[in-house]
């Protein structure tokens, strides 16, 4: 086949699929008898029960939660580069010194650096980066609109070192490198247990998710939105060329009944699913002729590169995930979209400009302030697959839950908490300061403000002379 004879069947796909997707996911979209949620009624039914077995797996576990928060202590900052009164020969000098722990004061007026920052708060974790290697990053806990500064090491000893009070971190560097960048460390790293009703939302968080589970299979292949003919002499491709001359003369009804049809599409869908290829067309058919759950895998099997394409991947992985009862790839699929408005027409009479999906997860019967709560507060040791919202997204949820002041509230008990950690109370402060500064009127803000004074009263001089606390 030709490469112009390929572009002519998948665009002749392309079109004619449209309208027929359009009208099937309208079925599946908000029939609008339940306010203005995305998930029709009976999708919301399925996804009730399967929230209400994880609260009985919760009751369960509840007392039992127990967690550390991460290892964090405060340090200082300095970045020396080279510059009209540093050489690189002082640099390299400097850098020995570094590596002889010479007292920070001693360091600071002797070479002067370009930065110097003081009374940091930081934390200590582990990432494996894309070689497989362990890395050990301590990053700054920075305070809203604050960049922070990290440093990664490669040393294995330092993730148990614990004891590194008026010591120096240096950042690893090529001998060629103009600038050295370091911590000294004021005190000991510690990590606290966290206090049950914040280790209970943790626990929450994490059955509701299945931190075992994830969205994409294994072999996940990644493709273009226009692969829709299939690889040249695959079973997709016969099967998608047969679609298209077929529609020139026939009625999509009867097909159900063609065995070449049904021959084809068999052959196609066991095809992708043991080596990849699979489309959109080809799942569209498999939902409608085969099964919603073979049509699941193959969605499952790829995303897509362009990343608005790829969200409405992720919204069909969900809707399917829904229909067949596979709570945990559905919830997964549902939070890495949970903050993406619906563009479609037909929806924006009842989106009333939301922009996030809080609401669906409420209508689920989810606490979504324990939930997402629990997924903005970082532990020692998190599992691999768990999901952590950070500070700068989670006030537009709250903003748009049924109960956001009741949230706010239990926010200013976590910043006020003085059994939490300083780093979750910082972020915690964050999230409670964007969204104060985002409520429309003045006079609730100077409210809530005054009772974030109170809240804050005794963080450590370091922090607390960096607070926002004006209107």
């Amino acid at each position: 086949m030709s490469q112009k004879n390929s572009f002519t069947i998948a665009l002749a796909l392309l079109l004619s699929f449209s309208a027929q997707k359009a009208a099937t996911q309208r079925q599946s979209l908000n029939n609008f008898k339940n306010g203005d949620l995305y998930w029709a009624d009976a999708t919301l039914q399925t996804l009730q029960k399967a929230v209400a077995q994880k609260h009985q797996i919760f009751r369960e576990h509840e007392a039992k939660s127990q967690y550390l928060s991460l290892y964090q202590t405060f340090t200082h900052y300095i970045c020396l580069k080279v510059d009209e009164k540093t050489t690189p020969e002082k640099l390299a000098e400097a850098r020995a010194d570094l590596n002889n722990q010479m007292p920070f004061e001693t360091f600071v007026s002797k070479y002067q650096p370009s930065i110097s920052s003081r009374d940091l708060l930081v934390t200590k974790k582990v990432r494996i980066n894309d070689d497989g290697q362990t890395l050990i990053v301590v990053r700054e806990t920075p305070l809203r609109h604050e960049k922070g500064v990290f440093i990664v090491t490669h040393n294995p000893t330092f993730l148990a070192k614990q004891a590194v009070k008026e010591t120096w971190l240096v950042e690893e560097a090529d001998a060629d490198v103009r600038q050295i960048r370091a911590f000294f460390f004021t005190d000991d790293f510690i990590a606290q247990k966290l206090p049950p009703q914040y280790a209970q939302q943790i626990e929450y968080a994490n059955i509701m998710l299945d931190t075992a589970a994830s969205v994409f299979l294994p072999r996940c292949e990644v493709s273009g939105i226009n692969a829709l003919q299939g690889r040249k002499g695959s079973a997709v491709a016969q099967l998608m060329a047969w679609i298209t001359e077929k529609k020139k003369t026939d009625v999509l009804q009867y097909w159900a009944e063609d065995i070449d049809f049904q021959r084809l599409l068999k052959a196609a869908t066991t095809e992708a699913l043991h080596y990849g290829g699979s489309n959109e067309i080809l799942e569209y058919y498999v939902q409608e002729y085969l099964s919603p759950k073979m049509a699941l895998q193959l969605k499952r099997s790829r995303r897509l590169l362009n990343e608005q394409s790829n969200r409405e991947h992720l919204l069909h992985i969900a809707n399917l995930a829904a229909k067949t009862g596979d709570w945990a790839v559905f919830i997964r699929a549902q939070m890495a979209v949970l903050w993406l408005r619906r563009e479609a027409a037909e929806d924006s009479k009842a989106w009333h400009q939301r922009s996030t999906y809080i609401r669906e997860l409420e209508a689920m019967g989810l606490d979504v302030s324990k939930f997402i709560t629990g997924l903005g507060l970082e532990f020692h040791q998190s599992p691999k697959n768990h999901i952590f919202i950070d500070d700068k997204k989670m006030p537009a949820l709250i903003r748009e839950a049924k109960d956001s002041e009741a949230w706010a509230e239990k926010l200013l008990e976590t910043i006020g908490s003085d059994a939490l950690d300083w780093h979750n109370r910082v972020l915690a402060y964050n999230v409670f300061r964007e969204y104060v500064r985002e409520l429309p009127k003045a006079a609730m803000r100077t409210i809530w403000l005054e009772k974030l004074r109170q809240a804050t009263q005794f963080f450590p001089t370091p922090l607390a002379e960096r607070l926002e606390l004006e209107d």
